[in-house]
């Protein structure tokens, strides 16, 4: 009962703007509330040049009840904040466009889905690269570490793609059950003169992450991670993203959409803060060029 009150409010309310104001209509499906999705939220509404309503699946399991409101109301297009509702919305809809962002790895429920196109939270294997270049390492031969589940996804074919782009080798070293951790990362650092890191919860534990660390300090061996938390604890440098420019950048996607006009299918983070470990920095020697250290977050 309190569930089909609660619908027929956002139905209600829905209506209620659509009269007061034309227009398109975004229905936003979060995930669950958490302060970085509030505020892609914020920046994504901010910038978005359409009328909105808001779920949360998380506060509320009728989602059958959300399916039959989303079809009564015939939003023009959905956001969707979080890989929980990014699933949700492309296994349930297929008729509607779909905006998602604060996704990371996103797998082939996602790309296949015809109707559905985002902003992820991966790092940009290209803005990797040049950061290399910027702090004049030469590095031919880019390792990485990889569970079998990662040796085809998206992250790790825009990572090949990258480094067949600028000439290079990628050396992708494989953890099963059968290859110790340990074993893996020494294989890793004797045959990589850099190492970018995926975002892959099975390769990469807290143990194996600190043996990586020592051996890369140790063998001066480039250490590029996923997210700041790794830099934090010994990796050498990452990007850092900005919640609410990512819900804009979302927006603008939105829009054009809005607009009839195609776009990419997925983005990457448009605006980066690098993030440095200096300490690092001095184990493997390099030289921080000054124009590296302006604007960046920098770890001890």
């Amino acid at each position: 009962m309190k569930s089909a009150i609660a619908f027929s409010a956002l139905l209600l309310a829905f209506t209620i703007c659509a009269q007061v104001a034309s227009a398109r209509s975004v229905f936003i499906i979060n995930s669950i509330n958490c302060c970085s999705y509030d505020d892609s939220m914020r920046g994504f509404e901010a910038e978005l040049d359409a009328k909105v309503i808001q779920f949360c699946l998380a506060e509320n399991d009728d989602h059958d009840g959300l399916l039959m409101t989303i079809r009564k109301i015939a939003p023009d297009l959905i956001a969707a904040v979080g890989t929980t509702a990014a699933h949700f919305a492309t296994r349930h809809i297929e008729d509607i466009p779909i905006v998602y962002f604060m996704v990371m790895n996103p797998d082939d429920a996602l790309l296949q889905a015809k109707n559905s196109q985002g902003v992820i939270l991966n790092q940009n294997p290209a803005l990797m690269l040049d950061m290399l270049a910027d702090l004049h390492i030469n590095a031919q031969r880019i390792g990485t570490l990889s569970s079998d589940k990662m040796q085809h996804t998206f992250a790790m074919q825009r990572l090949q793609q990258a480094v067949e782009k600028e000439g290079l080798s990628l050396n992708v070293v494989s953890v099963d059950g059968a290859l110790d951790r340990h074993e893996a990362i020494n294989r890793l650092v004797a045959n990589s003169d850099a190492i970018i890191l995926l975002p892959d919860r099975i390769a990469i534990t807290a143990r194996s992450f600190r043996r990586l660390v020592e051996l890369s300090r140790e063998h001066r061996v480039p250490l590029l991670v996923p997210t700041g938390l790794f830099v934090k604890l010994g990796g050498l440098a990452s990007f850092r993203h900005d919640a609410p420019d990512i819900g804009r950048q979302a927006a603008a996607m939105a829009n054009s959409i809005l607009d009839g006009d195609a776009v990419e299918q997925v983005e990457y983070p448009r605006h980066n803060q690098l993030v440095l470990n200096r300490t690092t920095v001095k184990w493997n020697r390099l030289q921080l060029p000054r124009s590296l250290q302006l604007g960046a977050r920098l770890y001890d």
